[in-house]
């Protein structure tokens, strides 16, 4: 599979700040909130490429869809949810596990309404472009000069286009090439996910990454796996089982749900601790207690194993990357990266 260079890009910062708002808003279940904030995320992803204006506007439409829902106005609901869907926003099995849309419409509407878009998405998937890693470089490179790595993987059900303009700024902030991958399941054109997998996904990232580090003007001995939730626990699923490949993995709002369970789980930890892979964790202290949990209890397996791994509660974050994303990167990438 390719992978081509790609010029920066960002988005604005309006639409990061009613991005972040509206997390916080939905975890208060606060309805109106909720509309405003993606009210404005539309407007204000107007402008965006076609393919993220698109995926934006999906999940906008989702989530105010849910909101209506959450006060019983089953017109709105309904209609949203209709507008979601035509806007390519086909995760069927997110939409059915909205418990207040089988209320307010009913569950056997709701399994009709996702079996029915299911059969025109089978028939359209395989007229679905290619997607390629996209990898974004330092604007100012120096001829024969080697670069970190980092390897992004978004969350589940994301872009990983909008991922990459969320942190298009970290190239040139901490002078390293970034490989954005998208997930292994794809949901549309534009929207991928992880599963939890972690066999099926660990081989094929394994693959995207042998060969991006063909590329000469990267580091091979210095790549960083950065995920965001399901992207999170590939990140430390491709670092146990590869670790002679991985210097350190950031884990934004992740979980390690597929990953405690296994067997090979103690001899992988040794293994990472002998190559000496550090784990730098951050959730928010609003962010789901299973995903806390489930980190707390890996990092307690990982530092028994004498495997590095500090983990970050910040206060007021829900489930998302913080709101001044390069910034915080930033200030990681200047404690770790040495």
């Amino acid at each position: 599979m390719p992978a081509v260079a790609q010029p920066a890009r960002t988005l604005p910062d309006s639409l990061i700040y009613y991005w972040h708002q509206v997390y916080f808003a939905e975890m208060a279940n606060d309805p109106d909130a909720i509309i405003a904030g993606y009210e404005r995320v539309l407007e204000l992803s107007a402008t965006l490429p076609p393919s993220l204006k698109q995926w934006y506007r999906g999940t906008a439409f989702f989530g105010i869809a849910k909101a209506n829902s959450l006060i019983g106005d089953r017109a709105a609901t309904k209609e949203l949810l209709d507008s979601a869907l035509h806007e390519h926003f086909w995760n069927f099995d997110m939409i059915r596990n909205v418990p207040t849309f089988s209320v307010v419409l009913g569950k056997s509407f709701v399994d009709s309404l996702c079996t029915s878009w299911r059969e025109r998405v089978v028939a359209q998937a395989r007229t679905w472009p290619a997607q390629d890693p996209i990898i974004l470089k330092p604007t100012k490179m120096i001829r024969g000069k080697k670069y970190p790595l980092i390897i992004a993987l978004h969350g589940g059900g994301g872009s990983y286009e909008a991922f990459s303009y969320r942190l298009g700024d970290l190239p040139d902030s901490l002078n390293a090439i970034v490989a954005f991958l998208p997930g292994i399941l794809r949901l549309s054109e534009t929207s991928n996910a992880w599963g939890m997998n972690m066999e099926q996904c660990v081989p094929y990232v394994d693959l995207l990454v042998s060969h991006i580090l063909a590329d000469p003007a990267i580091d091979s001995s210095d790549v960083t796996m950065m995920g965001y939730s399901q992207g999170s626990q590939v990140s430390y699923a491709y670092a146990l089982a590869h670790p002679e490949r991985v210097r350190r993995v950031v884990a934004f709002a992740g979980f390690a749900n597929s990953i405690l369970p296994s067997e090979h789980l103690e001899t992988q930890l040794q293994s990472m601790a002998k190559h000496k892979v550090r784990i730098v964790a951050i959730s928010g202290d609003r962010d789901y207690s299973e995903f806390i949990n489930t980190t707390k209890a890996f990092r307690e397996k990982a530092k028994k194993a004498g495997v590095r791994f500090s983990y970050t509660i910040e206060p007021g974050l829900p489930h998302g990357i913080p709101e001044h994303a390069t910034t915080y990167i930033g200030n990681l990438w200047r404690k770790e990266h040495y």
